[in-house]
């Protein structure tokens, strides 16, 4: 199955849900930005495609998932389009925009050639500048270079453009290849000072496909493709993969793969499936499954305290007390969503809603085209006050980062989201490697966190 229709389908699942009345009492009102079509140079279409929001809010990105390969930025401070690299006709000339930093920083993928073609190369760009190149690992497959359900991607990036997953398709054998995760670490200059892979997880047949990452990359969302078909909701926590949900399934050694038994020991032949479609920066995992009886479980997990949800539509993203699907599934206040037919994230205040809206061609088929909500308050503005530590102060004086204020703990973590200290004072950094570390205080449910380099 290929990547595109496994994007196409999660959006699709979505349309079983109803929309919210606009007479629903408070609520909040909103601007819709959609873009419905494009004329580019040799370019007149409908415009498919979702909108990806950074976590500010300002930026959207987004990109013409058909053949042409056409990208957009949208800045919420003009409330405008930019297009970025127009399509000229050929497809080498289009670019795949995957997602959007804080401060503008595009990544996704763009056609890097080579003497008989082209291939796409995961990379990076801020608005008028060129393409930075990310590197691959040596094994990574190229077999079929221009067709981009086999071509890496770099599809998410911190909010500080610091770190940024990817999916790499390697290659380890003549009939041994599949997708897995990647990450890059870049400096204040767009260095990119490391990588980190995963190649010791077994991920059964097709592989694992990256959705979503914490902001610190110790966390990633998405879905694993079992030997026999199944999509299970998965995710990857400081190195170690688990699926959220799905069939007890066993790994056989003679037959190199993950299989399910009945109570007899015999193989069941149905098929599970599911996805984690994101994670929020509380540690939130909105994710849904179906088992092979074909019920559906929409659930949102907080991968820190393992406290669970489940709801009777599908969920997506959410923030806060903000939890979302094509519609708002659960909210302090209604908003109204009726312009927005499939909502993939949200921005950290909530107040931009980022997703497709729902269009016709002239022949009568659908498609989804980017769109937004831009509301005019924050719908969780008391929760995210709420979570935050007041009157904690972090100093640092040679290799010693001291804290102060009333929290009831410290804890840092490096790149790779693995705990290194624990303090309830002073972290002595004399004994770390170099590189990029978290440090997270917390006092009760609230928590700060601080990004340090040594």
């Amino acid at each position: 199955m290929s990547k595109k229709f496994l994007l196409i389908s999660a959006i699709l699942l979505t349309a079983s849900f109803s929309h919210l009345s606009a007479a629903e009492q408070d609520t909040i009102p909103g601007t819709v930005f959609g873009v419905q079509s494009v004329k580019l140079d040799g370019y007149d279409s409908s415009f498919y495609g979702i909108f990806r929001v950074s976590n500010n809010g300002k930026y959207a990105v987004a990109s013409d998932t058909s053949d042409s390969y056409a990208g957009i930025l949208w800045e919420r401070e003009s409330n405008s389009i930019t297009y970025v690299n127009n399509y000229t006709g050929e497809k080498a000339n289009g670019v795949i925009l995957n997602d959007v930093s804080n401060d503008g920083m595009m990544v996704g993928d763009y056609p890097a050639p080579t003497e008989s073609s082209f291939c796409w190369q995961p990379g990076y760009k801020y608005p008028d500048k060129d393409w930075v190149e990310l590197p691959l690992p040596e094994n990574t497959n190229l077999k079929y270079p221009t067709d981009i359900d086999y071509c890496s991607q770099a599809i998410r990036v911190s909010s500080d453009g610091r770190v940024v997953l990817g999916e790499v398709y390697l290659y380890y054998t003549e009939t041994k290849s599949h997708w897995e995760p990647m990450l890059w670490f870049l400096d204040e200059e767009g260095n990119v000072t490391g990588t980190q892979t995963f190649e010791d997880l077994e991920y059964g047949n097709q592989g694992f496909q990256g959705y979503d990452m914490s902001d610190d990359g110790s966390v990633i969302v998405g879905m694993m493709t079992s030997a026999r078909g199944d999509m299970l909701p998965t995710v990857i926590q400081d190195g170690v993969m688990r699926w959220l949900d799905g069939p007890e399934l066993t790994w056989n050694e003679s037959e190199n793969r993950w299989l399910e038994y009945d109570e007899n020991g015999v193989m069941k032949e149905y098929y599970w499936e599911g996805m984690a479609n994101c994670i929020d920066k509380d540690g939130n995992v909105y994710y849904y499954y179906s088992n092979g009886d074909g019920v559906q479980h929409n659930v949102v997990e907080n991968i820190y305290t393992g406290e669970k949800r489940e709801y009777d539509k599908i969920v997506s993203c959410g923030v806060g007390s903000l939890v979302l699907g094509m519609t708002v599934v659960a909210s302090d206040r209604p908003i109204d969503m009726s312009a927005l037919y499939s909502a993939i994230n949200v921005s950290d205040d909530g107040t931009v809603i980022a997703g497709g809206g729902l269009g016709v061609e002239s022949y009568g088929s659908y498609f989804n085209y980017p769109a937004l909500i831009v509301l005019d308050e924050s719908p969780i503005e008391t929760s995210i006050k709420a979570m935050k530590l007041d009157g904690i102060n972090i100093s640092r004086n040679g290799n010693t980062i001291s804290i102060s204020g009333d929290f009831d703990r410290a804890e840092m973590f490096n790149a790779t989201g693995m705990q290194v200290a624990s303090s309830k004072g002073d972290i002595d950094l004399n004994s770390m490697t170099n590189g990029m570390y978290i440090i997270r205080v917390s006092k009760g449910n609230a928590t700060n966190v601080y990004k340090i380099l040594k």
